[in-house]
């Protein structure tokens, strides 16, 4: 589940009940993944918080090291250059300057 936030802050969670770990893993800066890890709040959910920019970006969530998982809450999908699919999302831009606006 993704819930976007005031302030540009993104909540990810997942129930994984059966999870001994859960990386986030994102590209959020760049055409690199980053590895976060999540956080268990209860017997099975997992959870954390990212500070985004406006954008497009592709993440997904390594389950014990060897399972990936994407998010049926995501905005759809998209396969990267190398091969992976991952969950897309997208956040709007927080704030839009009138001058930015094309008349």
């Amino acid at each position: 589940m993704i819930s976007l936030e005031s302030g540009g802050q993104v909540c990810f969670t997942i129930d994984l009940p059966d999870a001994e770990d859960v990386v986030l893993v994102g590209r959020f800066a760049g055409y690199h993944d980053q590895h976060l890890p999540m956080q268990r709040i209860s017997a099975c959910r997992w959870t954390i918080r990212v500070q985004l920019d406006g954008g497009e970006y592709v993440f997904g969530y390594l389950v014990n090291g060897d399972q990936w998982l994407l998010d049926s809450d995501a905005h759809g999908t998209v396969k990267t250059a190398e091969g992976r699919m991952m969950s897309r999302l997208w956040c709007p831009p927080p704030s839009i300057e009138p001058d930015t606006i094309a008349a």
